[in-house]
Formats: structure tokens, sequence, C-alpha cells
């Protein structure tokens, strides 16, 4: 369950995310939840909780506050808020109902489903638009984050090629663009095709070696405005289990790569457990993310193998 509010300058976000049968038992409580949010002082907003509702502090960061549900297995519902950005409030809607679809393993939507998939609720003082997304996700994976995509980071495929030996390498596959809209690029030797798992991400690839997982995906999604790469880079850091950063860390915490004649981001994330390696890219519009995400031992071993293939992309417009 997820609902927005766009008042002002911002954007106000409210969601639920659990299992279907304990979320469902919420639905009524939700509903009230967000009929009863007053923005009268123009600012932070207001609220009634429902009956065994508890609030706990933000901890600071993005969250502006944590609601804790009680249920068999308590949920939590989170509040946070976000600069509203452009014009045209009805693709933002879109982008952000996409977002949280691909949480879910549910393809995209376009305007044209809006109203069929969105509906709208009366607060004190003004309207929420609000969603009820049934869909799938793996077992103790986190949530996913809002540019992130999906898939799995550890399912299927067959084993890494020559495990961990000291074989002779061998010169990557150059694939060419495809119906799916991927670029070309040089796929390293050992590295499996896996089903996509996501309508939001065009390609996932497999690694394993002595026991040690990863998977890498492709995801093209809008460009990325500056003001939301903050709350991308620190829900990638807590898939990995890293503290967030703040905005003025955002900056260091990335370097340049370079794909053809085009200068990319980068951004590696080691944590104690799982490990994450990005390459952001635009084109056309667009911003392709490249990652990589899995064991951290396997994931330091293959950085410079993932940073070749960053390199090697080729957009068919170039």
């Amino acid at each position: 369950l997820a609902a927005m509010v766009s008042k002002g300058s911002k954007t106000w976000y409210f969601k639920v995310m659990g299992d279907e049968e304990l979320v469902e038992t919420q639905t009524k409580n939700f509903d009230d939840f967000i009929r009863s949010l007053d923005f009268a002082d123009g600012n932070a907003p207001t609220w009634k909780l429902p009956e065994g509702w508890t609030q706990e502090s933000s901890g600071g960061g993005m969250r502006f506050a944590t609601l804790k549900i009680p249920t068999d297995s308590p949920l939590e519902l989170s509040v946070m808020s976000l600069p509203s950005l452009g014009d045209d409030y009805e693709k933002y809607t879109v982008d952000n109902i996409n977002r949280w679809r691909g949480q879910v393993n549910l393809s995209p939507i376009t305007k044209a489903n809006l109203a069929e998939e969105t509906q709208e609720v009366p607060t004190k003082d003004g309207q929420a638009i609000v969603v009820d997304l049934s869909g799938w996700q793996e077992k103790g994976k986190p949530s996913m984050p809002p540019f992130a995509g999906g898939g799995g980071p550890f399912s299927g495929g067959a084993p890494f090629a020559g495990g961990g030996g000291q074989s002779r390498p061998q010169a990557p596959l150059r694939q060419q663009p495809t119906a799916s809209g991927l670029p070309e690029l040089d796929l390293p030797k050992g590295w499996t095709k896996t089903p996509n798992k996501s309508g939001l991400t065009l390609a996932s690839y497999q690694l394993e070696d002595g026991g040690k997982q990863a998977e890498v995906t492709l995801i093209r999604m809008g460009l990325l405005p500056d003001q939301l790469l903050l709350v991308n880079i620190n829900r990638w850091r807590g898939q990995v289990n890293l503290e967030p950063i703040t905005a003025g860390e955002v900056q260091k915490a990335m370097t340049k790569i370079e794909a053809g004649d085009q200068t990319g981001r980068y951004l590696k994330l080691d944590g104690p457990e799982k490990a994450m390696l990005v390459g952001m890219l635009n084109n056309a519009g667009s911003t392709w993310y490249i990652k990589m995400l899995g064991d951290t031992p396997l994931v330091k071993t293959k950085e410079a193998e993932f940073k070749k293939f960053v390199q090697s992309v080729r957009f068919s417009a170039q």
C-alpha cells in the first residue's frame, strides 16, 4: 500500500510493504490514516494514528517518520518527502508508481493506465494518490530502491566457468544491439545470461565462483535528477548494510568512468557481507544503471572485469 501527496515544493510518500495477507488486514487503517493527513501549517503533515499503531523517531536520513503496525509479523509504514520535480505531475506520478511496482516485480504502467491503477483519497486539505499493489519479492531481500529495478541477486544460472582456476583469459563476446533496446557490450567469459525478474530489467547475468555468487543487471530509467541521487545512493547502501551518507558526501562517493565518448558515474559500495558496483551512463534522455550485487569477496575480485564491461557499452547513436 502506498500513497503520495504533493504539497508546494515537496511530495510526501507513505508506504507499507510486506506479506500480502498481513498488509490486507491494514487496508482500512491505511485508508483512515491517509484521510487524517493534515498539511494545514504548510509544512510537515500531522495525522491520527489508527488504534495500535505507534510512531518512532525517524532516525535521521531520508525518513521523516516510521510508524509501527502490530500484526503477527510487525509491519512498518515509512513517511518521507522529496522535492517535487518538473511541471508534468502526471508523468512524475507514473514514474513513482512504476518504482513501487518494480519493488514487487510488476511491469510498468503508462499514463493511459493511471486512472485504473490508482485512486484518489481525500485528506484534510487535499487529495492523495493511492495504490494497492500485489506482487512478489524474494524472501529476505531488502526493499528495492526506487531506481534500482528488480530481480533477485542470486537466482538460477549456471556456475561460473572455470571456477577459481588460473585459466588463460579469453576474448569476451560482443553483443550487438537487440530488439530489447540493449546497447552493444562485451560480455565477459563466464557470465551466464539469466531470465529477467522485473519489467524494469533489460538484461541480467549470473556469476558464481567458489560458492560465492553475484548478479549483474542492466536497467534503463528516466534521467535521474541530481536532487534524487542521494536518495538512490542511500538505498543502495542500505542493500549492503552501510549507513546513509549526507548530500555533501555524494560527489566524493563517486568517480568517473569512460564508456566510448561518454563520461559516466561509478559507485563502489563494500558492505560486510554484500557489495555493490554501479555504473551510470546517460543516453538519449535515459539513465542506464549497470549494477553488480553479490557476496563481497566475489564482487571485489570481479571489479576490474565489471569496469571493463561498463566501459564496453556502446549506444546505437554513437
